[in-house]
């Protein structure tokens, strides 16, 4: 039986990352499938083999990126991914919120930053009935911060 050519398998980040990738869209049993597979992301035939994906990719892979679709609603293909950091990454969720305060949309917890308004307290204003603009842009009320001991 001969070798595989990249020599890489098992534990390899880039082959974890392409077998993951693999199992996410072609695998309905597996936990991420509704998320990928299930709506149609798909991985392009010519990354069925880890040798022709890591040809493609290796050159602009960086070890503390991850894999990112540049359009979420198409699959896997050479002209549709890029590294981006963890933070980039959760910024593209379908999950994430986007907020418009003027011209500007960003996520929430960029906004929160921003102004200074702790995550909990952005999230106890909105439980509160607060406008989700005024309870992310109004600073925090300084008596009602935790003191550090």
């Amino acid at each position: 039986m001969p070798a595989k050519s990249h020599g890489m398998s098992g534990n390899n980040r880039l082959y974890k990352i392409w077998a993951n990738m693999k199992q996410r869209c072609g695998n309905p049993s597996n936990p991420r499938y509704a998320d990928y597979g299930g709506r149609g992301i798909t991985v392009c035939k010519r990354w069925d083999s880890f040798d022709n994906f890591l040809e493609d990719i290796k050159d602009t892979y960086d070890p503390v990126l991850t894999l990112d679709r540049i359009n979420n609603n198409k699959g896997y293909m050479p002209s549709n991914v890029r590294w981006i950091s963890k933070a980039e990454q959760n910024q593209n969720s379908r999950r994430c919120v986007m907020v418009k305060i003027g011209k500007e949309s960003k996520p929430i917890n960029v906004w929160c930053r921003e102004y200074g308004v702790p995550y909990v307290t952005f999230k106890q204003r909105r439980r509160n009935g607060w406008d989700i603009v005024k309870a992310v842009s109004t600073p925090p009320n300084p008596r009602h911060q935790r003191k550090e001991t």
